[in-house]
């Protein structure tokens, strides 16, 4: 049924594309997005702390920059429940690991990757264990800082034991641990730099 579906962006990256525009014009789906991503396309733009509902469910938006610095996650509050079942992370907390922070180029990464372990940290540290952790990217993706679990899912309690942010003694052990681990930008993402 054309226009009763909702696309929630939790960011853009030059590395990937969508798909979101695309299924709109085939839905009607409205696009979600935050409002410090430039997407023209975004039908309405959220800020930390909104309430969407789809249907019964509903979505808090945390703004949890790092991957992006407009990077946005989508918590999953079900019907008639108090407490999130899910998070939506996006290129943030992935399974085991974390966005890289160095897509943006050299300048930002430092600033990224402080706001990276922020994030990471806020959520281990607020979210109940339970809470199942669904990632965009998965196992093999360019976005990941280093190699990563095949799971496509994760807890915030399994994030726990095992989250880059969790391992590291301090923000500077996990500023190393993500910057060490990088490999080089592949060829695509510098002739995209120099078409700009």
């Amino acid at each position: 049924m054309r226009g009763s579906h909702t696309i929630l962006e939790t960011h853009v990256h030059n590395d990937y594309v969508s798909g979101g525009r695309e299924l709109a014009a085939r839905t009607g789906a409205k696009i979600i997005a935050s409002a410090g991503d430039p997407l023209v396309y975004a039908d309405q733009s959220v800020h930390e702390g909104d309430r969407l509902t789809v249907g019964e469910a509903a979505f808090q938006v945390l703004h949890t920059p790092g991957h992006t610095p407009e990077h946005v996650s989508y918590l999953l509050y079900e019907a008639g429940s108090e407490t999130p079942s899910s998070l939506f992370s996006g290129g943030s907390m992935l399974v085991g690991n974390a966005g890289r922070t160095d897509l943006l180029g050299s300048a930002p990464t430092l600033t990224l990757t402080k706001q990276q372990y922020a994030t990471l940290r806020r959520l281990l540290d607020t979210l109940p264990g339970q809470v199942k952790v669904f990632p965009t990217h998965g196992a093999g993706s360019f976005c990941m800082s280093t190699t990563s679990s095949p799971a496509r899912s994760t807890t915030i309690a399994q994030e726990r034991l095992m989250s880059p942010a969790a391992l590291a003694k301090d923000e500077a052990d996990f500023i190393e641990r993500q910057t060490a681990g990088v490999y080089r930008l592949p060829e695509i993402l510098s002739l995209y730099a120099r078409r700009q």
